[in-house]
């Protein structure tokens, strides 16, 4: 038998909105890495001689740890704290 659009077949299964708990290791493991190993990877980064692709690898980063923004006024607060992040590690020479 066909379900409704929305519907699903356990309805006792996993919570809507609750996350995966490999997605929640796998973040709490890259940041724990990035905080105890700051300062290598902060140089690895400076490392990288070509900006857009030492901008790309840092704002990737910062996905996989700054939670999502869920209004528009979080979405800007957001921009704002990675663009602060860019010029602090990548100021303009």
């Amino acid at each position: 038998m066909a379900q409704n659009k929305g519907q699903t077949g356990n309805p006792l299964g996993k919570p809507k909105g609750v996350k995966n708990k490999l997605t929640i290791e796998i973040k709490e493991r890259i940041n724990n890495y990035v905080n105890e190993n700051f300062d290598n990877f902060q140089a690895d980064l400076l490392a990288i001689e070509d900006k857009s692709v030492k901008a790309k690898l840092y704002l990737e980063m910062c996905k996989l740890i700054i939670p999502k923004p869920v209004d528009p006024i979080e979405k800007e607060k957001e921009q704002i704290f990675k663009e602060t992040l860019l010029k602090r590690f990548f100021p303009e020479e």
